[in-house]
């Protein structure tokens, strides 16, 4: 709702869902969270069973192991990201007011 608030381009899966599916916002993310929750399940489980890659299996178990690291990463900085948290980010009301002054 912030990003619908200032009236520019963004990209969110969320609203793709909800638009694809012709679902309300609700629904979408819930269905987001299920397509993630699937999706993490998934590699998990391939994580856990690569198959024999012969002089490439420590590069190729380091490599995947380094992709969760970084997914890990990303995911504990974005929740800490300003427009992600109500107190340093203003609610959309806020922003929609603020633009209409502009």
């Amino acid at each position: 709702m912030k990003d619908e608030a200032t009236g520019s381009i963004y990209y969110n899966i969320v609203k793709v869902i909800q638009h694809e599916k012709n679902i309300s916002l609700k629904e979408a993310c819930l269905e987001d969270l299920r397509l993630h929750n699937e999706d993490l399940k998934e590699f998990v489980k391939l994580q856990s069973s690569l198959p024999d890659f012969g002089i490439w299996q420590d590069a190729v178990v380091n490599w995947v192991h380094y992709m969760s690291m970084v997914l890990s990463g990303w995911k504990n900085i974005s929740t800490k990201l300003g427009r992600y948290n109500a107190m340093e980010f203003p609610e959309a009301k806020e922003l929609k007011e603020r633009l209409n002054q502009i």
